[in-house]
């Protein structure tokens, strides 16, 4: 009887020194990862020589899409998304929030007039991005409430880079993530139209299968994350 009600706390007792020695252990091993083009592109890729040379053991294979992707069937250790996050059984780890604009060039709004009102984007051109959870609909949230809006467009795409360049170009009004649209405001070559009012809030989640032991290499990944796009980031 001894023997027997020792054994469980014993087995414990190794699955907690196989925990610490693989927390202590060098990471090494691939690692997948599903991140969006345009943030992969420009915001992950500046950082990511810094996680290989702090971890020079782990291999990073990433593949870049702005599809969907099946993190499980499609096997991601870690899978990033801006989105307004629905339920899942998969965790979802919350990086930081992402802000968008509605803008457009400044030869667009003297050739067809700004918008004051969310109403008169129906009469602009619209440019839109394709998966967003509400479809092409647009909400915008002002001091007495809530404005769905179905624009006119003229574009739909799946990359906001794109909708940036043609904002730019001054085919029409777009929404776009300030980290995509930030130099071209910076610069003038877009403007921001209707601040007084908010789009739903967005954030860049990490997100993995749920596992008993988070592996060490998509935990320290995640830490990297938030060291360099968290909140607390400088």
């Amino acid at each position: 009887m001894y023997f027997e009600r020792a054994l469980a706390p014993l087995s414990e007792l190794d699955a907690a020194d196989q925990a610490v020695a693989q927390a202590q252990a060098t990471p090494s091993g691939l690692l997948r990862i599903n991140p969006p083009m345009s943030f992969g592109t420009l915001r992950l890729g500046p950082v990511l020589g810094d996680f290989m040379e702090r971890y020079p053991e782990v291999k990073l294979q990433l593949v870049l899409s702005d599809d969907l992707l099946d993190p499980v069937q499609d096997g991601f250790d870690v899978t990033l998304r801006i989105a307004e996050l629905e339920s899942s059984s998969l965790i979802a780890h919350k990086i930081t929030p992402i802000d968008r604009a509605v803008c457009a060039s400044a030869d667009y709004l003297a050739s067809h007039g700004t918008p004051l009102h969310p109403r008169d984007l129906r009469e602009h051109a619209s440019l839109t991005y394709g998966f967003l959870l509400t479809g092409n609909q647009w909400k915008l949230t002002g001091a007495r409430g809530d404005h769905w809006i179905q624009p006119t467009w003229s574009l739909c795409v799946n990359n906001t880079e794109m909708l940036r360049d043609a904002a730019i170009r001054g085919c029409g009004i777009a929404l776009i993530p300030t980290f995509i649209a930030g130099e071209a405001l910076d610069k003038g070559t877009l403007r921001a139209v209707l601040q007084d009012y908010r789009t739903p809030p967005l954030a860049l989640y990490a997100i993995y299968p749920p596992t008993r032991h988070l592996s060490v290499k998509v935990r320290l990944f995640i830490d990297f994350l938030v060291e360099h796009f968290g909140l607390d980031a400088a």
